[in-house]
């Protein structure tokens, strides 16, 4: 039955699942290297880090815990980024990637739980697409493992008809389809939800001040975007249509770069160019070097005891895809949301959903971004100390605006540190009231050490907020976030 109904679907090509390995682990080395390892002598060293031992003994949070929450000193930290680096590389080089597919993935999730105030959209997308990886056949091309092997059918390229093959494709597809239905905003519905995008001073780039004056464009680009999200994954899934799914690769490479050109998205682009590769079918790869690939329609293991668990498997994977996407969905006060409540689909998903068992981990699945509508402000945080004999200095200044247009200078130490800086829930929730606090209070203390202030001679902190409404194009203004900073914040003399 299962082959009768994907015998016209085209599956994953041997190939293309070798380059998205190489592709899927330069990138973890990178995204590791540029979030984890640049900032960690400020942020993430246990012995100093503002993050470090003295916040995680506070830290008592039970969804985010982590093997790396046991590191005590630099020289364990040092060693445990070390091999990380190693399993990535390992994982990128194909050599026994049944093994390090898993383990790459836990070492990925686990770090994302040590620092999960750092978790950001793309390692939730990176996430997703390095926890399905491990059922797919990664190591058959362009690997280690396929140069050492003298068999034949591991040489050989094949397509994947596997259940996990398409789950992997059922991913993909999910990601945007929910990303779509998540957008059922008045901004998104009226064709101004890219505009706003394009108003965030935090992330525009030089060509969105262009844009924004062609209000056709901005709202063509607005519908665009819904339409080719909910196309995504029907792109994938109609038969027999390779153009369809090199369209389907395309269309979410080209999505995310051409937002990338107007606003910085971080990483996103790079996991869509994963993405992207991974999507090239066996069909294209068959035209353009004039071959022919056989189909595998089974998983790794042919024992029946490993059949059902993989059986098992795939469907606790696709449950947890739909189910649980599903209620996300109803969670939100949003038209949609607040139907599903109303008409009590929200209590029946609630019922046979699976709860995630901890927050980084894939089962915890959500992709609403920019849903239901982007946020109508943005803002960066600022640090201002007053002396007691009158001086004042600015820990951290704010962005430097140059005649009103983009880009605009965000003064930061890190890529990670402007993340944490600009981050909306940071900002304006209550419930990280006391993170903004302690962040401000240790940067001040490093700012004292490195300048040689006596912490005696500091009279107040100020934290300030600089923020645009997004209506005002452009405009900045500043606001003292909480007056009683001054009790609060008072730096220690290390």
């Amino acid at each position: 039955m299962y082959q009768t109904l994907v015998k016209n679907i085209e599956g994953l090509d041997s190939r293309s699942i070798g380059l998205f390995r190489i592709l899927l682990g330069l990138l973890l080395i990178y995204n590791f290297i540029e979030y984890r390892i640049i900032p960690a002598p400020e942020y993430f060293l246990p012995s100093n880090g503002i993050f470090g031992n003295e916040y995680l003994d506070k830290d008592q949070t039970d969804k985010f815990w982590s093997i790396f929450k046991w590191i005590r000193n630099d020289i364990q930290f040092y060693i445990s980024v070390i091999v990380t680096l190693i399993v990535y590389l390992i994982y990128t080089i194909g050599f026994k990637s049944k093994y390090f597919g898993f383990i790459a993935y836990f070492f990925f999730w686990q770090w994302n739980q040590r620092f999960y105030i750092f978790e950001v959209g793309w390692d939730k997308y990176l996430g997703a697409m390095l926890f399905m990886s491990m059922f797919l056949p990664l190591s058959h091309q362009y690997s280690v493992d396929n140069r050492i092997s003298k068999e034949k059918s591991f040489i050989a390229p094949f397509e994947d008809k596997s259940p996990f093959a398409f789950i992997m494709l059922m991913q993909i597809g999910v990601i945007y389809f929910f990303s779509a239905l998540h957008k059922n905003g008045n901004l998104w519905m009226n064709g101004e939800a890219v505009k706003y995008l394009l108003a965030d001073f935090t992330l525009a780039r030089g060509p969105a001040e262009w844009l924004l004056q062609h209000e056709v464009l901005y709202r063509a680009a607005t519908y665009f975007t819904l339409i080719i999200e909910f196309a995504i994954i029907f792109f994938l899934f109609i038969p027999c249509r390779m153009y369809l799914r090199i369209l389907a690769a395309l269309s979410i490479i080209g999505l995310h770069w051409s937002i990338n050109l107007f606003s910085d998205i971080g990483h996103f682009k790079y996991v869509a160019i994963c993405v992207g590769v991974l999507l090239i079918p066996s069909s294209f790869w068959n035209k353009l070097f004039k071959t022919t690939t056989k189909i595998r329609n089974s998983v790794l293991y042919r024992d029946s005891l490993f059949k059902w668990l993989y059986a098992g498997i795939a469907i606790l994977m696709i449950w947890v895809l739909w189910i649980n996407n599903f209620y996300r969905l109803g969670e939100k006060d949003t038209r949609v949301g607040n139907l599903m409540k109303s008409s009590g689909i929200q209590s029946v998903l609630n019922a046979l959903r699976i709860p995630a068992f901890s927050m980084s981990s894939w089962m915890n699945q959500g992709w609403s971004y920019y849903a239901p509508d982007p946020k109508e402000f943005a803002g960066v945080m600022g640090i201002n100390i007053y002396m007691i004999n009158g001086d004042s200095r600015q820990v951290l200044p704010p962005p430097s605006f140059s005649e009103g247009k983009p880009p605009y200078q965000l003064n930061y130490t890190s890529n990670l540190e402007k993340y944490f800086i600009t981050k909306t829930r940071l900002l304006n929730t209550n419930g990280y009231k006391n993170l903004r606090f302690y962040w401000a209070q240790r940067k001040v203390e490093n700012y004292c050490l490195i300048n040689n202030i006596p912490a005696s001679q500091i009279d107040k902190i100020e934290l300030v907020f600089y923020f645009s409404l997004l209506e005002e194009v452009y405009s900045l203004k500043k606001m003292t976030i909480y007056p009683e900073l001054d009790a609060v914040l008072k730096p220690i003399q290390r």
